[in-house]
């Protein structure tokens, strides 16, 4: 998937755990991460050059690489948030590997999939 679909995944990811747990602070980032109808950037300009370091500047990744990608971003944005928002950081633990490199949490990886799925079938 592109660079911008793994981006829409994550955002249909953020946007269902907010549906879930209603966190003030997945709320608030999900305003900020909001693409402009055109895909042209989103609400707050850093986000998208965030979410490229997070992918490791590639325009181009695989399943899993957009997992990691959505870890890395929502890590960056937790730390850079003085650490603040304790539902981030639980997500954040849930959002873990096993020694094969398999999410833990069976539930986020399958919700994962199906937002990737969503976005691919656009």
């Amino acid at each position: 998937m592109t660079s911008l679909q793994a981006f829409k995944a994550m955002i249909c990811f953020l946007d269902v755990h907010y549906h879930e747990t209603l966190s003030d602070n997945l709320g608030a980032l999900l305003g900020d991460i909001q693409l402009f109808e055109d895909d042209s950037g989103t609400w707050d300009p850093a986000a998208w050059n965030d979410w490229m370091t997070a992918l490791e500047k590639k325009e181009s990744v695989a399943l899993i690489e957009g997992f990691k990608g959505m870890f890395h971003f929502l890590n960056a944005y937790y730390i850079r948030t003085s650490s603040s928002a304790r539902d981030i950081k639980e997500l954040l633990n849930a959002m873990t590997f096993d020694k094969n490199e398999k999410v833990v949490c069976s539930s986020l990886w399958d919700r994962w999939v199906e937002c990737v799925g969503k976005i691919l079938n656009e």
